[in-house]
């Protein structure tokens, strides 16, 4: 009894994991052919992308817990048969032969990022993964430094805010997502330190700011940078434009707070993944702008960069993105062709409503694999911006998925130092003039 439940688990999950890993290599052919862009089950894109990012970003630890589950099948008898034999040598075998391929494509990379630095005047030359502390740390996908310090769940919106999120959603659990989480080094510094604002994605309706992303590590630990990553409200419950709002808050209260961290409230950079990669840009792009902070139109929430992780620039690019920002997002059955135009930064840029003294450097990454905003949306606001501006960098990563930068993989290793470049020759014109 027991070797034949095993046997019929094997099958399955080595079914599961050869259509994933075919997934894993054509992910734009798998998601139109099993229909998934539609906007009512976009869920179930996001899911798929999720799985195969994961399986990209991670195949050796794939591969030994593979190694790990063909010996318990065979220890529990699993294999007394001869459909998971044929199942192992048909298709377990691919796919473990597919997860040492994955790591080989990761290790192409390093090439692509070494040349971006070197495009961007930089003379730093990337650490390679396999010197022994960071391959040790590379095994721990989740490894964070230890002489970092964090101040968890700090409410930055105001009383009179916090109560108006609760009336408007009838929800008194809405005032956990007005909150943000402050990263230090250990160390105080005897001088105030550069900022970096993250803002996490999940398509405007999910997400958490509990992800140390590696990039932060780098910074806060080696560069004495202080990050901030923040919460905000998520729709349905809060329609679009709450998101926006929201971010403005966290700028709000950093611009007045930071110093008292350590940080400086004079040099913020703006990052983002996926939909907070769109908002970090429409905060960037509406700085000082008294129509989207309300009660604190005298702030000053002009930042010094953006930073785009698989970011959705465009809104509207195709029908079933511009059909999902409608109904999920801003959960109207329609708008004006000109709001949507307002929101997506790709269309201010291609509408020249933005001068070149309102746009602040920006480095995007794109996947070529990521199903769900193709590189094209990189590729087209790259273009955009470079006619108003060229302070613009844009690293497309041939082999990637959408989420290749949440865990430690060589890759997001190698992106996290050229972010860490990034921010470096950034700061340090202001930091020379202070």
């Amino acid at each position: 009894m027991l070797a034949g439940l095993s046997a019929v688990c094997y099958i399955l999950w080595a079914s599961l994991g050869a259509v994933m890993t075919v997934g894993t290599f054509f992910p734009h052919a798998f998601a139109e052919h099993c229909g998934v862009r539609h906007p009512k089950i976009r869920g179930m894109l996001m899911l798929m992308e999720v799985h195969v990012s994961f399986r990209s970003e991670m195949p050796m630890h794939l591969l030994v817990f593979k190694c790990l589950v063909v010996k318990l099948t065979a220890w529990l008898g699993g294999f007394g048969y001869w459909v998971p034999w044929m199942v192992y040598y048909a298709l377990d075998i691919p796919t473990m032969v597919a997860c040492v391929f994955f790591f080989w494509e990761m290790l192409q990379d390093k090439a692509i990022i070494q040349q971006t630095l070197t495009s961007l005047g930089s003379t730093d030359t990337l650490t390679h993964f396999m010197d022994l502390p960071w391959l040790l740390r590379l095994v721990n996908p989740a490894w964070r430094p230890d002489q970092v310090l964090k101040y968890p769940n700090i409410c930055y919106a105001t009383h009179d805010e916090v109560k108006d999120a609760i009336r408007q959603t009838n929800n008194v659990d809405v005032q956990y997502k007005l909150r943000l989480d402050v990263y230090t080094p250990a160390q105080p510094s005897k001088k105030l330190r550069p900022v970096i604002l993250h803002c996490h994605g999940g398509a405007w309706i999910k997400g958490t700011k509990d992800i140390f992303y590696p990039y932060q590590k780098l910074l806060v630990s080696q560069d004495g940078w202080v990050a901030v990553n923040i919460a905000y409200r998520l729709a349905p419950e809060s329609p679009y434009p709450a998101h926006l709002y929201d971010y403005k808050r966290a700028l709000r209260w950093v611009k007045k707070n930071i110093h008292v961290f350590g940080g400086d409230p004079n040099f913020v950079v703006l990052a983002g993944d996926s939909a907070g990669g769109h908002l970090s840009a429409m905060t960037a792009m509406t700085a000082n702008d008294p129509e989207w902070q309300p009660g604190f139109e005298d702030v000053d929430t002009s930042v010094r960069g953006v930073i785009g992780l698989s970011a959705a620039m465009d809104i509207q690019g195709d029908q079933y993105r511009k059909q999902f920002f409608l109904d999920r997002v801003m959960v109207q059955a329609s708008v004006e062709q000109s709001v949507l135009d307002y929101h997506s930064p790709l269309a201010r840029l291609q509408k020249k409503e933005m001068a070149d003294n309102k746009l602040v450097p920006y480095l995007l990454f794109a996947g070529q694999r990521d199903a769900l905003v193709d590189v094209s949306v990189g590729r087209h606001f790259k273009a955009a911006f470079q006619q108003v501006s060229n302070e613009c960098s844009l690293v497309v990563l041939p082999t990637s998925h959408h989420i290749w930068y949440i865990f430690w993989s060589p890759r997001s290793f190698y992106g996290a130092q050229l972010i860490q470049s990034w921010c470096r020759r950034l700061h340090l014109p202001y930091d020379k003039n202070k």
